[in-house]
């Protein structure tokens, strides 16, 4: 009986957590300019990632390649990244991310945020300029974009939402359902950290399946 109380008060508090995560991250997903896959899609996959965060890193390795190539192309999934750089142990991440979307105004946001992961230990201000220079992107726009703080405010806000649902530590995902009119989020799982692809495979299968 007690071991049962615990469970269903466990079951409970995850139950209030994501909740309050609705509450927090309902969000339009489809203008995200860290976003990739079909509009009309039916789940969303929302992670909150560091640049130098190596489980991170790990996720954005084999694991998300393969929800692409099953759910994202395919046109099921809508998958979106949101940051959070953990400046206490990540001090160049903040500047990364910002990278990335400075990256994204020259439509190079995905392959910026691949060499960022690939060259997590070279994350400089220099070494952001080659990235961007070894992309094919116009340096000086690059170099403006980062020198203004574009995206500063942006990265920021994302860090804060995420504190604002619930993320710890990274990366954390939300998954849920698009709602067609609006674009918003219905949040229904989190999983946090760095996990297989079946761990992902089987949530975004539940969620695809119809409602019995």
């Amino acid at each position: 009986e007690q071991d049962r109380a615990q469970l269903d008060d466990n079951a409970a508090r995850r139950t209030m957590a994501l909740e309050q995560a609705n509450q927090e991250l309902e969000q339009a997903v489809v203008v995200l300019q860290s976003a990739k896959g079909a509009a009309e899609a039916k789940v969303a996959v929302i992670e909150f990632t560091d640049y130098q965060c190596p489980f991170c890193a790990r996720h954005a390795g084999a694991t998300l390649a393969a929800i692409e190539n099953d759910y994202v192309q395919s046109g099921k999934v809508r998958y979106v990244l949101r940051d959070f750089p953990i400046a206490s142990i990540h001090p160049q991440a903040a500047k990364a991310h910002q990278a990335a979307y400075c990256a994204g105004d020259q439509g190079k946001y995905w392959d910026m945020h691949r060499q960022l992961f690939a060259n997590q230990r070279k994350l400089g201000a220099l070494d952001l300029l080659g990235y961007a220079q070894g992309l094919g992107l116009e340096a000086k726009a690059f170099e403006s974009c980062m020198d203004g703080g574009k995206y500063a405010g942006a990265v920021e806000k994302a860090f804060a939402d995420g504190e604002k649902g619930g993320v710890t530590g990274t990366p954390t995902f939300f998954l849920g359902l698009i709602d067609p009119a609006t674009g918003t989020v219905k949040v229904t799982r989190r999983i946090r950290g760095a996990h297989p692809y079946v761990v992902f495979k089987e949530a975004i299968e539940s969620l695809l399946r119809p409602p019995t």
